[in-house]
């Protein structure tokens, strides 16, 4: 009965789990500190996670043998996936992985009044009122007069008899 105790001993010492570890540097070899470093079976979809030390060391311990998928990530840094990672049972298999700089974006928010220019429209737009049609002085009172005040405007103007004035013969203001 002692025998078959101690024979059975050393199998109940064997494991079937295996760990990953490494390190997480970038292209010049500076650690990278705090990286999420996931390991997921490729047969299971099981998933378990860590965070890189300061030093930018990282280790997955319990993981069952098979295959991973090892995905690291940290801001400022394009996500690392490395497949077809084996891990046997009662070993550690090494993984220092680089990780490249992210492409930098930049966003701009720009808060304040609408533009004073209309840039997709060529058009211009005054209104007059009738207190600026009574204080500003004309011989007739007339808008068409009024109108030719406005930046861009010329017309012929009509004269006070109801004709028109010498250096026109439109009565229709148009845009220059």
């Amino acid at each position: 009965m002692l025998l078959s105790l101690l024979l059975a001993l050393p199998a109940l010492a064997q494991t079937t789990t295996g760990s990953i570890e490494g390190t997480v540097q970038d292209q010049t070899g500076a650690r990278i500190p705090a990286a999420e470093v996931a390991a997921i079976h490729e047969a299971t979809g099981q998933k378990w996670t860590t965070e890189a030390s300061p030093e930018g060391a990282f280790r997955l311990l319990g993981l069952p043998a098979g295959i991973y998928r090892v995905e690291i990530t940290r801001a400022g840094f394009a996500r690392r996936v490395v497949r077809g990672v084996q891990v046997s049972a009662d070993s550690t298999t090494a993984l220092p992985e680089t990780l490249s700089a992210d492409a930098v974006t930049e966003q701009v928010t720009v808060v304040g009044a609408p533009p004073l220019v209309q840039a997709t429209r060529a058009t211009q737009s005054a209104t007059i009122g009738s207190t600026q049609l009574e204080s500003v002085p004309s011989s007739s009172r007339h808008y068409t007069h009024l109108l030719v005040t406005e930046p861009g405007v010329s017309a012929g103007l009509v004269d006070r008899t109801g004709g028109e004035s010498a250096n026109s013969n439109q009565s229709s203001a148009t845009l220059r």
